[in-house]
């Protein structure tokens, strides 16, 4: 509330709120003499041209409001002073009326120049498409489905979200990569366009074709009860299957027959994973795409999934929990594990179709050659010949059909001369009209008004809106129905668009917004950086680390499912997880349902995103934990509070391995460095409450993993103790993780105003900008039932929102 009273009390001087007078002459122009007083008094001993503590130097730092960098710095000086961090606290400060009263002073101008760089520019830059949503729109224009991200180059890393339009760059050897992209999704288009249904590859194994022939090899064991075996052992490629490959490059629907043997006696199940890849030494990598468990007394149960693979891969299937007794290969190879108890998956039968039927041949075929292809005369040697009639008007069809659905927007003829003109080009030169037109197709797709979302500054256009709703809720072109809604200018309407909303989340493609969102949010696109050290976390496994991420991504989609509030995003009475998960946090078992919501014990440390594993597990590295970058997580994803990057001359923190110091007596040095102390007020305290937890979010009271380190150094060596009890920057004490959580909880508001701010930063591709503030507020009041600022209702306030129809 204290954001609101402030704009309130700004709002009453309205002789400051006056455009006119702010933007005369070159009139971008910041009264330095009117706050020259104030800085005197509170800023300049520590920001002048000698200090310059922080880089910044108020002395040179001039009024003009028009320059971009000026005007981010004033913003910054102004949020600093609003929110208490400036003077620091162990300066003297200035009063709550000489503090509103400069305040006052700078808002409106502050705000003025923000808003003339929006008339002009708008709030976002020229927004490209993301390596996800390239992919799906080119698939869903070819009515196709294969991978096309391990084509185009990896993005940098993004401050939150890819789709930033301030950190989107594209050179030519992006175009390049777009290129072979774009041909890869035309070659498998074509493919399929002209393929005899009837060729479909289809594949019917038993045990008896999947088992090993030789020694020592890692296919799965004839058990002899007729069925195939692969126990729980070490060894990279463990339970691989030669015959799961193909010569031919597709999408496959697997049915695969399988129970457990040597159950847990503690009544868990058996997981077990199922991985893609050429499974041999010289092409490592290998890819889930599908893993399940398997309980005692179910018996056989079909799995089903879909996947695609490159000719010559194949599949593994093997039990993956590394909690699980394990055995060496050599175990394996001489028929040790039955006897040993160690657990296994039987495989009983495998069944795979190619995903080849007479509606997708039709759907590719249709998006290339629309219905101008018909089936041959009986005893032509092509199974399809065009149609007869005038040839240029049915390239001039075609090319405006695909251009139609690429540029997701009707397109007019001089938007069509270049490409129309790509293909008259070509058949004077005799070129078939295929090839004419891949050609066309090709530059399409990469053409600006495909990679580039169509926004002008001010008001978006129907279709733009159309766009923005899709790639924000879907990360894909908009559908037949949003496009009629563009057509007919409906999407202008607010409740026309909450109509939509409501639609869009009830369909399957919502869950890419669920995993883009959140995965980027709170960096779990990231839970690969780092491998856990093996020696110290032995426990971790590939189960584990999926399990966490459906975790963290279930419990977002069931906040908004049940619109609950903000305070949710830092504690909970529940979590949503899996058998595995729940082990891992050392919880009762959860019967024979995957993931799910389970209510946690009152005394649960859980619930909340602060400490969910795969949270946890992101601001960690392999082997140590960091009070700092967990600190600085929590106040930039959670809380919404910028961190400044530290001065150049101020070392790292880095782990005493020989346990001479704690991480806590580290920072106590570490704050004493000039500097440093105003950031680690706000950072320790985040940082310290998280401490109990190692970096793959089990829970600890010791540093084990340093203590391992230690005692080869110094036998004697003892481990440290883990201590999370500290207070906050603004002097309230927490005993630990519990307690600072209900802290981080009380304040409801301020986790609605953070998430309100990266949901639109995601829906628009631009941060919220310093006169977007008021619109964020309007939101937040409009969303608020009694002082609970409710999830959905954020969600559904945004898109109904002017913010969000303008760029």
């Amino acid at each position: 509330m204290k954001f609101r009273f402030i704009l309130a009390l700004l709002a009453a001087v309205p002789s400051l709120f006056a455009a006119d007078e702010v933007q005369e002459q070159d009139g971008l122009t910041l009264d330095l003499e009117a706050i020259d007083s104030f800085l005197s008094a509170n800023c300049y001993e520590c920001h002048d041209d000698l200090v310059k503590e922080g880089g910044l130097d108020l002395f040179d730092l001039s009024g003009d409001l028009s320059d971009p960098d000026v005007l981010t710095h004033w913003q910054h000086v102004y949020d600093r002073v609003k929110s208490g961090e400036m003077p620091p606290k162990e300066k003297e400060r200035p009063d709550s009326i000489e503090k509103l009263t400069f305040l006052a002073s700078v808002y409106p101008q502050l705000r003025a120049a923000d808003v003339y760089q929006d008339e002009a520019n708008g709030r976002s830059l020229a927004r490209r498409l993301t390596h996800k949503e390239f992919e799906n729109s080119v698939k869903e224009i070819f009515k196709i489905n294969i991978p096309l991200q391990g084509y185009l180059i990896p993005n940098a890393t993004a401050t939150v979200f890819q789709n930033d339009s301030y950190e989107q760059q594209v050179s030519h050897y992006d175009v390049e990569a777009y290129l072979a992209a774009v041909d890869a999704a035309l070659a498998n288009a074509e493919q399929l366009a002209f393929q005899d249904p009837s060729a479909q590859l289809s594949k019917r194994l038993v045990a008896k074709d999947i088992i090993h022939r030789n020694t020592g090899r890692r296919e799965p064991q004839a058990l002899g009860d007729g069925s195939a075996v692969v126990w729980s052992a070490n060894g990279p490629f463990i339970g691989r299957i030669p015959k799961t490959s193909f010569s031919k490059t597709s999408v496959y629907r697997y049915r695969i027959q399988v129970d457990g043997i040597n159950f847990p006696k503690d009544g868990r199940p058996i997981w077990v994973s199922v991985t893609a890849g050429r499974q041999q030494a010289d092409a490592p990598i290998q890819r889930m795409v599908s893993f399940f468990p398997l309980y005692e007394n179910e018996g056989r149960k079909w799995i089903e999934f879909e996947t695609f693979l490159e000719a010559g891969e194949r599949l593994a299937i093997r039990p993956e929990d590394r909690t699980l007794q394990r055995v060496s290969l050599a175990a394996v190879v001489n028929n040790w594990a039955k006897d040993k108890g160690v657990p296994g998956v039987r495989i009983h039968r495998i069944d795979i179709d190619e995903q080849l039927d007479q509606g997708i041949s039709q759907a590719a075929r249709e998006a290339l050659y629309g219905r101008y292809l018909i089936p041959a005369p009986k005893g032509h040697k092509q199974r399809f010949v065009w149609k007869k009639g005038d040839r240029r008007a049915v390239v001039h069809d075609l090319v405006s059909r695909f251009a139609t659905t690429a540029f997701r927007r009707p397109v007019d003829n001089e938007v069509l001369a270049p490409y129309l003109g790509i293909v008259f080009s070509r058949l004077d030169q005799d070129y078939s009209l295929m090839d004419a037109l891949r050609y066309a197709y090709r530059a399409i797709l990469v053409s600006p008004r495909f990679m580039f979302l169509q926004e002008e500054p001010g008001a978006l256009d129907p279709y733009a809106i159309a766009s923005r709703m899709s790639y924000f809720l879907w990360s894909s072109p908009p559908d037949d129905k949003l496009l009629l809604a563009a057509a007919d200018g409906s999407l202008t309407d607010p409740e026309i668009r909450f109509e939509h909303l409501s639609r869009m989340m009830k369909d399957p493609r919502f869950q890419d917004f669920v995993t883009v969102f959140t995965d980027e949010w709170l960096d779990l696109d990231e839970i690969d950086f780092t491998s856990p050290d093996v020696n110290d976390y032995p426990k971790f496994d590939e189960i584990l680390k999926h399990s966490m991420l459906e975790e963290t991504r279930s419990y977002f989609r069931y906040q908004l499912k049940k619109n609950l509030s903000a305070s949710t995003i830092a504690r909970s009475d529940f979590t949503m997880m899996n058998e595995r998960l729940a082990h891992h946090y050392q919880l009762t078992k959860l019967g024979k349902r995957s993931t799910q919501k389970v209510k946690l014990p009152a005394d649960s440390v859980r619930g909340g995103f602060l400490t969910q594993a795969s949270v946890l597990k992101v601001t960690a590295d392999g082997s140590h934990t960091s009070p700092i970058l967990r600190g600085i997580w929590i106040l930039e994803r959670i809380l919404g509070k910028h961190v400044s990057s530290p001065p150049d001359e101020v070392p790292a923190v880095e782990p005493d391995i020989r346990g001479a110091k704690t991480i806590r007596e580290q920072l106590a040095m570490h704050r004493d460095v000039k500097g440093c102390a105003s950031c680690h007020y706000k950072i320790d305290p985040p940082g310290f409450a998280l401490e109990n937890f190692d970096p793959v979010g089990a829970w600890r009271t010791h540093y084990w993993a340093t203590h391992r380190v230690a005692k080869q150094i110094n036998k004697k060596a003892k481990p440290l103790i883990v201590e999370a009890h500290y207070q906050t920057e603004d002097g309230i004490p927490f005993a630990g993780i519990r307690d600072y959580k209900d802290i981080v909880a009380a304040d409801e508001e301020g986790l609605a105003r953070n998430y309100a701010k990266k949901l639109t930063a995601y829906a628009t591709g631009a941060p919220v900008r310093f006169k977007d503030r008021e619109a964020i507020e309007k939101i937040l009041e409009l969303s608020s039932t009694d002082g609970t600022y409710r999830m959905r209702s954020i969600l559904e306030n945004l898109v109904r929102s002017d913010l969000f129809a303008s760029k």
